[in-house]
């Protein structure tokens, strides 16, 4: 599979911050965190969890027709943003993904390593699910 981004919500908030403290009034910055294959996400999920990841892996093929035919159906039934077009073709890493070296430059931005974010989110979840 093919990367995907990922940014953590105190990143995103602290870029916020650091674009209301450093930034120009009127400019934009993306502020994505770094980029990792989708497989590579769940098995760090896996073994922050030691819930086992999801074996089979459909290829960006079937997952570009299955985006295809969620949003033809979209427009007649109602489809869980789970399985919404945009998702399905992130997970086949066919979606737009930005370069955040701008943010970094001019705003110091600088984003948690990807398994940071997950543990706090994964370990926060399974704790509310209790």
């Amino acid at each position: 599979m093919r990367p995907i981004g990922t940014t953590d919500v105190d990143d995103i908030v602290t870029a916020h911050i650091l674009a209301m403290e450093k930034s120009r009034a009127g400019e934009s910055y993306i502020i994505g965190g770094p980029v990792h294959p989708l497989t590579e996400d769940l098995q760090m999920a896996e073994q922050i969890t030691g819930i086992k990841a999801p074996r089979i892996h459909l290829s960006p093929g079937i997952m570009k027709t299955t985006a295809a035919l969620s949003e033809f159906f979209g427009k007649f039934l109602p489809i869980p943003e789970l399985y919404s077009g945009e998702v399905l073709r992130a997970s086949a890493g066919v979606t737009y993904i930005g370069d955040n070296s701008r943010a970094r430059k001019e705003l110091g931005y600088d984003p948690r390593p990807l398994e940071a974010g997950l543990r706090e989110t994964l370990t926060a979840m399974r704790k509310g699910a209790r």
